[in-house]
């Protein structure tokens, strides 16, 4: 890539760009095409600015601050801040990067022993204060953290939480009148293909005596996404005792199915979560497993955290941040590189 740079440059200031190029592609024995300058053109978008759904069917946990961690994590995690507790365990359920990916990457220090595992890499931005075990022949241990944009990363994914909280509800949590029965998430006949909407308070399941269970009525829809906006500073479900079921436990859905608890300063969950978690304000506590992504501010992590990362769609959001700047070098080394093959494609 600086090569192409460098050799368009030239071409340019000494405006010799026939004799030039062809001085260079056949030195170089390079053979341009408009494939291989699409390619290099890319390469020049910054790897952190990224959707919030790209972030969150990439990455299987995200911290805006600490981790701490007795558990594993099956997919890759990033973590702005500082890694603690005993042991922990990333990237388990990742099928064989080739070549190797970052599968674990830390803003802060690192104060503990971790396994990254499948041939996944390690970034260590701060102290490394623990032992990193790696398990590929290709995998390594870096210190530069700069394709991670830690303050951008919040920003889109808080955003993204706000912007799903001001979806209107288009479906509806059907409670039980007794105790202690099931209570139905029931999508609403007329979404069709759109994405499905529940906004409801903490009250009305994570802290509802009558509920033993929820299950999900899809209604004979098809929702690209399942939206359940959850109202509420402090969230605990430790008193009640309630278990999701049917379509909820499947992988199917989980990948579609996002928890959003916009308000939630502190997350305290015992029960299994099928489904994947954005809590940008909250401080999480998870003692059982989470089957999808997670995104929170901090956490407390004393279950797995695996499964499907979250693949849903939902409507497109306006992206208040502006798009980076191309490059110029990039830009004059693609139209230089261009001309080059032409001029050898006609020769």
């Amino acid at each position: 890539m600086t090569t192409l740079i460098i050799f368009g440059v030239v071409c340019i200031l000494l405006k010799e760009r026939v004799l030039l190029c062809r001085t260079c592609l056949q030195g170089a024995n390079y053979m341009l095409k408009p494939a291989t300058l699409l390619a290099i053109s890319v390469t020049f978008i910054p790897l952190s600015h990224a959707s919030p759904l790209d972030l969150l069917n990439n990455h299987q946990l995200i911290v805006f601050e600490d981790l701490e961690s007795t558990s594993e994590v099956g997919g890759t995690a990033i973590i702005a801040g500082d890694l603690n507790g005993t042991a922990s365990n990333y990237a388990t359920h990742m099928s064989q990067a080739m070549p190797s990916g970052d599968g674990l990457v830390i803003g802060g220090d690192l104060n503990v022993n971790v396994q990254v595992n499948n041939n996944y890499g390690a970034i260590v931005g701060g102290s490394n204060n623990g032992i990193v075990s790696l398990n590929g022949p290709s995998s390594g241990l870096s210190s530069d953290t700069s394709n991670y944009d830690f303050s951008q990363i919040q920003a889109e994914l808080s955003q993204f939480s706000t912007f799903l909280a001001s979806l209107p509800s288009n479906s509806l949590l059907t409670q039980p009148l007794g105790c202690c029965n099931n209570a139905s998430f029931d999508v609403g006949n007329s979404v069709g293909s759109l994405a499905a909407v529940f906004n409801i308070d903490k009250e009305d399941i994570f802290e509802n005596p009558l509920i033993n269970s929820y299950s999900l009525n899809l209604n004979s829809q098809m929702p690209s996404a399942i939206v359940i906006n959850v109202a509420g500073e402090n969230i605990d479900d430790s008193t009640f005792s309630f278990n999701a079921i049917g379509d909820f436990v499947s992988e199917a859905i989980a990948e579609l199915v996002i928890w959003n608890f916009y308000q939630s300063e502190t997350l305290n969950l015992t029960k299994a979560i099928h489904g994947s978690i954005l809590a940008p304000l909250a401080e999480l506590t998870n003692h059982t497993e989470i089957k999808g992504s997670v995104a929170v501010k901090s956490h407390f992590q004393y279950g797995k955290i695996w499964g499907p990362t979250f693949a849903g769609i939902v409507p497109a959001t306006e992206d208040p941040s502006p798009a980076p700047a191309p490059n110029p070098l990039a830009f004059m080394a693609l139209i230089v590189g261009f001309l080059c093959w032409r001029y050898r494609v006609a020769a």
